[in-house]
């Protein structure tokens, strides 16, 4: 590893000049080459380009001018800002948004008209494309244009950059690929409207090198189904449920955490985005090679190695035991999909291999949290809480913001163009936007304000949300 370099501090320029004076004329994605004449300016200063998707203009005047986001504030009186925001492409959704931003052009000339399209005429919608997909945008971005006119760039969170072709040679990280689907197992009724592992608790037996317990333990077995047999089997967990308190009395407050050995038929996961398969243990049960101490409310982080063409490369998953009661009549514990950074670094030079899957990337998999970030599903069905989406969704922008220090601090300290977004704001507005606004269009009164269930009763949570 290089030593760490301080930066200098960064210049926010408008986009429209930052085009114009970094990228050039526009070519078509497949024309970019890295052998173009580099640009020499000596007077150039490194350039920032941030983008928080989803966050509406009005918010970043007003929490900046409450002192909430005095990072925003300080951009927006060195920057430019526009009257209600930028101009939106149509449709104005983050598949759209992003690609108009990282190439100049509206989705006619760049193609990403939509998160996800269709081809017209096909009436079961099988034949779709994503916004993000790999050869979807037909014009070149400015980090392309960037590399090839010879300038650095290191971009973080800023969304469609993995799939670029040609992909950059600077760092890039943009989001992850999930390897399973996150999944909830509880021993009561949770009355959700989508599956889950629901169980019965049993006397635990068979353990050792467990911690001391003063009620009788307790044990089930968490299972995460896979989408991907090839590269990531499906795999389950020992849980050892027990009271850490001597106080002559039933008090179950912790939960151990320790891969199963399983064998025989492990059942197949459905097509539901959260599986409930059987798995069935044998041996094992050792505490340890725990890999998680829970208390209720607390996360961890769990690491895990892929099979197949992944083989030996790291993934990860985080564990919350959300409700645990003193006589464990209520027991449920989340776990978030598996996943892994998509993280490139094609043009690195400081170790042999580091451009590999197991070099720069695995660097990204191994030494920062692992992958996560809000999801929708378990929410929506009531599996999890609001509080744990947040919790989860607050995640994915301390990680990156980790992994960007990393980057700058110890292999790019000066690059010319820095890239980085913040998703997390789109998938909070998606959420909590309708919940904190009391009238819609026209003066109309908004049902769903502080109201998540709309049924009358409100939800008393305007503020937190």
């Amino acid at each position: 590893m290089r030593p760490v370099v301080r930066c200098k501090h960064w210049t926010l320029i408008v986009l429209l000049t930052v085009l114009a004076l970094l990228a050039g004329p526009f070519a078509t994605a497949q024309e970019a080459t890295p052998e173009a004449t580099p640009v020499v300016d000596a007077d150039a200063a490194p350039m920032l380009m941030f983008a928080s998707d989803g966050m509406r203009p009005d918010f970043v005047s007003r929490f900046s001018a409450s002192g909430v986001t005095p990072a925003m504030a300080q951009l927006s009186e060195q920057g430019v800002v526009g009257d209600n925001g930028m101009l939106q492409a149509f449709p104005p959704n983050t598949g759209t948004g992003w690609a108009t931003l990282s190439t100049g052009t509206w989705p006619g000339a760049h193609g990403s008209i939509n998160n996800t399209f269709y081809r017209t005429g096909d009436a079961d919608f099988n034949n779709s494309s994503s916004g993000f997909d790999a050869g979807v945008l037909q014009s070149q971005t400015i980090a392309q244009s960037a590399e090839q006119y010879g300038k650095s760039v290191v971009a973080v969170g800023w969304t469609g950059t993995d799939g670029l072709m040609p992909q950059l040679d600077g760092p890039a990280i943009d989001y992850w690929s999930a390897y399973s689907f996150s999944t909830v197992l509880a021993n009561y009724d949770l009355g959700a409207d989508a599956p889950y592992q629901q169980v019965t608790l049993a006397e635990a037996s068979g353990w050792s090198n467990v911690p001391e317990t003063y009620s009788p333990a307790l044990e089930q077995q968490l299972t995460l189904g896979t989408n991907d047999d090839a590269s990531n089997p499906e795999r389950a967990f020992d849980l050892y449920i027990y009271d850490s308190t001597d106080d002559d009395a039933v008090n179950y407050d912790r939960l151990t955490v320790v891969p199963a050995i399983v064998s025989g038929e492990t059942g197949t996961p459905s097509a539901s985005p959260i599986a409930s398969p059987a798995a069935v243990a044998s041996g094992g049960k050792d505490g340890g090679d725990s890999v998680a101490d829970l208390a209720v409310g607390d996360w961890q982080d769990v690491k895990v190695t892929l099979a197949g063409e992944m083989d030996g490369l790291t993934a990860g998953f985080h564990l919350k035991l959300l409700d645990l009661a003193e006589d464990a009549s209520t027991f449920r514990i989340y776990a978030t999909s598996i996943a892994r950074f998509n993280a490139t670094y094609n043009g690195c030079d400081y170790e042999d291999g580091c451009a590999e899957p197991t070099g720069f990337a695995e660097d990204i998999a191994t030494s920062f949290p692992s992958a996560t970030g809000s999801d929708y599903y378990p929410l929506e069905h009531g599996l999890i809480d609001e509080d744990t989406y947040v919790q989860q969704g607050l995640m994915a922008p301390a990680t990156s913001e980790l992994q960007l220090l990393y980057i700058l601090q110890e292999l790019v300290p000066q690059p010319d163009l820095l890239m980085v977004g913040a998703p997390v704001t789109d998938e909070f507005s998606h959420q909590f936007l309708a919940l904190i606004t009391e009238n819609g269009p026209g003066g109309t009164t908004n049902p769903r304000f502080d109201d998540v269930e709309n049924d009358g009763v409100a939800d008393g949570r305007v503020e937190l949300r």
